[in-house]
């Protein structure tokens, strides 16, 4: 690294200098990396953390500033704004609705964690009654610890499969006249569940989704088929759809990308920022894989993610009216 003064730099100087250069290298492969998704899923991982890149680069900037090595702070600058550009969007208002005098349509979705406590089962059934969304969507209700907390007052269970692991999912309606059938994807038999109801007057399509994480090769490519057949599931109905789970992506992921292009489908985050949801335990390094998305015929007004309840994700509230022609 070429320095900007004559006078040789002191050890502690150069020590630092070294450090921001290797780390701005770091910080350049991982950007780069997380372009290269299609190429392999393994390189798809490293797209998932663009706040936490802007973030480090934005660091390496002061710190390159602070030792005045102009022409390496000019690199730190565009990898800055390259992550940043990405996260840009997730601020931009998704438009206006029609009537917000008419209540909203209210989305509850939660992966409450398979091995969770019967206290938190409480304490998460407690959120819903204070909620009251019209649609949940529980996903890891393993049937040996929900069987008997699929009862609300006020909903009706209108999807509920009982495999008893971890892609167990259930799908409460405050709605009367919901109904639902469990579809299953891949060629690995992975279930979600389609459900309609009418909703001020129009029929709605939502499927509840969970697909594999992207943990191995086998993983990551039943992740990405399911998604791209939930894609095509959307994509070909005829009635406004919404799309609720943790969906093991981020919004900057190669498979949520052709997710949203396939299925002509919106990410309810636009305008309200990165509300990470996952890990609870990660600190700095969460990120948002669970997801509400849905037809342009609806707008999100109010996006909320809540308490982890000892889960390690965090639920997604949103509350959709119709878009303003």
């Amino acid at each position: 690294m070429q320095h900007d003064s004559e006078n040789p730099p002191s050890p502690a100087r150069r020590a630092a200098s070294l450090l921001l250069a290797a780390s701005l290298i770091w910080l350049a492969l991982a950007t780069l990396l997380g372009f290269l998704g299609r190429i392999h899923w393994f390189l798809d991982l490293f797209a998932h953390f663009r706040a936490q890149y802007a973030a480090v680069g934005l660091l390496l900037a002061a710190g390159l500033a602070l030792l005045r090595h102009w022409r390496w702070l000019a690199g730190a600058a565009v990898l800055t704004g390259v992550n940043a550009a990405l996260l840009v969007p997730l601020w931009i208002g998704p438009g206006a609705a029609s009537d917000m005098s008419e209540p909203p349509l209210r989305v509850f979705a939660f992966n409450v964690f398979a091995g969770n406590s019967q206290e938190n089962i409480a304490a998460i059934l407690e959120q819903i009654q204070k909620r009251r969304p019209d649609i949940v969507v529980l996903l890891e209700t393993r049937r040996s610890a929900w069987q008997d907390h699929l009862e609300a007052p006020g909903y009706e269970l209108v999807a509920h499969t009982e495999r008893n692991d971890t892609f167990d999912l259930a799908v409460l309606s405050a709605i009367p006249g919901a109904r639902a059938s469990i579809q299953h994807f891949t060629h690995w038999n992975i279930p979600a569940a389609d459900v309609r109801f009418v909703w001020q007057g129009r029929e709605v399509a939502l499927m509840a989704a969970h697909p594999t994480p992207p943990t191995s090769t086998i993983n990551a490519r039943a992740r990405s088929e399911y998604l791209r057949e939930v894609a095509e599931w959307a994509g070909r109905e005829s009635v406004p759809v919404i799309v609720a789970g943790d969906l093991n992506a981020t919004p900057w992921s190669e498979a949520f990308a052709r997710l949203l292009e396939v299925g002509r489908l919106e990410n309810s985050q636009r305008g309200f920022g990165i509300q990470p949801t996952w890990c609870d335990t990660c600190g700095l390094m969460r990120i948002p894989i669970d997801h509400v998305l849905h037809s342009p015929d609806l707008v999100t007004t109010h996006r909320e993610v809540g308490p982890s309840l000892g889960s390690d994700h965090s639920p997604v509230y949103v509350e959709l009216r119709w878009r303003k022609n």
